[in-house]
């Protein structure tokens, strides 16, 4: 890169350095030319002052006659050729009305051309001046070769001129090139640290913004990769957790109902003991199904795949017909249930309402205690609703409150034995709340009991009655 930034801006350079010294020959020509044509009307100017006709002024012709370098013509308003410095027999000469310089001169008074002369072979300029006292043309023409008589002079001073503007130019070219690729070389050093971990990038605060801005974008791009990188890591770990817990989990209603198969395929069941044995097989197929179903449900979740239709619907009923249907579950250990339901409407998916109040009020109700108490509040909102089911029970540590959203995440594995459940109830609950993008927040202390809050922005409307 830095070889071609040079070779590149050499050429410019080079470019640049010709295009100048054309320039510099035409305007110095041009100059050169105007003060030709300046002398020699200064000349003819002299020649109009000069007393009388000049066909008659023998001395100042005869200067003419001893200049090499001039000379004068005289020449009638008809383009006839009345006397010739350079010419004995005048006469002879063709007529020199369409020339130029004479054609310029009677309209304006002066004329001028440069044009090569067959007769002395070489270029001329021409300069003419209508005498309009004597009704004559006089011009004067002077080889002319522009730069190229100085060639001499201006050759040499303008090769060394070129070759210190050259040197200088190079020296400038390799300057630039190692001062703007040195920047590049620097952070192309830093980014070699992005593939290690943990590696922290530092740049320079460098003059130009254009290189600030890409070495601030390297910086995040570094940190948003660690952070990718971690989070797909810990991705790894959940799923990796996640197969082998599921695993587990159906391999244990699996592993029930293949021995209770087996034990019938012996013979070895007397005929009574066939429909406890039957009911065990069917109660553990009914266990692995709710785990499936609930872990299809979180996949769903997880990829925004809506597989149940938003309905309109009172959330307050639904919420009291679950508290109906878990009676048995609380009577059993004589919970009392408070509801505060207000009458709110909502747009939502009625199974998701229903599996996330219905995971909520089971486990406020299996992991209480006896003769306990569950309250359960539904209220609307400005910006949605919010459900508060809280409970007398055990409660959760502060260490464990982090995790109990987790799939299959246990606090303690002796009572998920004892009260069942497929473990993906609380996980469930969360990615519920994530699909509608609500809020949830749990409260809990050991002894004491667990309040869980749900904030949803599900469109709630209150109706009044």
């Amino acid at each position: 890169m830095k070889k071609r930034i040079f070779r590149n801006f050499t050429i410019i350079i080079c470019f640049a350095l010709t295009i100048g010294s054309v320039m510099l020959y035409l305007v110095m020509s041009s100059i050169l030319l105007e003060k030709e044509k300046e002398n020699l009307m200064t000349t003819l100017k002299t020649l109009d002052y000069a007393q009388g006709d000049l066909l008659e002024n023998d001395a100042i012709f005869k200067n003419f006659l001893d200049d090499e370098d001039e000379r004068l013509t005289i020449i009638d308003e008809q383009g006839k050729v009345l006397l010739d410095s350079g010419v004995e027999d005048a006469e002879m000469m063709e007529n020199h009305l369409q020339r130029d310089e004479v054609k310029e001169a009677l309209r304006d008074g002066f004329g001028y051309d440069i044009r090569f002369s067959d007769t002395l072979k070489e270029n001329m300029l021409y300069a003419a001046y209508y005498n309009e006292s004597v009704h004559q043309i006089y011009r004067i023409s002077t080889p002319y070769h522009g730069l190229a008589a100085y060639g001499y002079m201006l050759v040499p001073l303008l090769l060394m001129t070129l070759g210190v503007s050259l040197l200088i130019s190079l020296w400038m070219a390799k300057r630039f090139s190692d001062n703007s690729v040195k920047p590049l070389e620097e952070i192309a050093a830093e980014i070699a640290k992005i593939s290690k971990r943990g590696a922290a990038l530092h740049f320079k605060n460098y003059d130009f913004e254009e290189l600030r801005a890409i070495t601030s974008a390297l910086t995040q791009m570094k940190q948003e990769l660690e952070t990718t990188i971690s989070r797909l890591e810990q991705e790894k770990l959940i799923r990796t957790e996640f197969f082998s817990n599921a695993s587990h989990e159906l391999k244990t209603p699996l592993t029930s109902i293949r021995g209770y198969a087996e034990l019938l395929n012996s013979g070895m069941v007397k005929e009574e003991q066939y429909a406890q044995c039957i009911a065990r097989i069917m109660i553990e197929s009914d266990h692995m199904i709710e785990l499936i179903n609930d872990i299809l449900m979180i996949s769903r979740l997880e990829g925004k795949h809506m597989d149940a239709q938003a309905t309109t619907f009172d959330l307050g009923a639904l919420i009291q017909d679950i508290v109906d249907a878990q009676m048995p579950l609380a009577l059993k250990d004589q919970i009392q249930v408070h509801t505060d339901l207000a009458y709110v409407e909502v747009v939502a998916a009625k199974r998701y309402m229903q599996e996330l109040a219905n995971n909520l009020i089971t486990n406020a109700l299996k992991y209480n205690r006896a003769n306990g108490q569950v309250e359960i509040e539904l209220t609307k909102e400005e910006t949605g609703i919010k459900l508060i089911v809280e409970d007398s029970g055990i409660g959760i540590s502060e260490e464990n409150q982090a995790r109990v959203f987790e799939r299959f995440y246990r606090v303690d594995e002796g009572r998920d034995k004892k009260v069942g459940g497929s473990g993906l109830g609380l996980a469930i609950v969360k990615h519920i709340v994530h699909y509608y993008e609500g809020t949830l927040h749990m409260h809990s202390k050991l002894g004491i009991g667990t309040r869980i809050t749900v904030h949803l922005p599900i469109l709630a409307k209150q109706i009044d009655h």
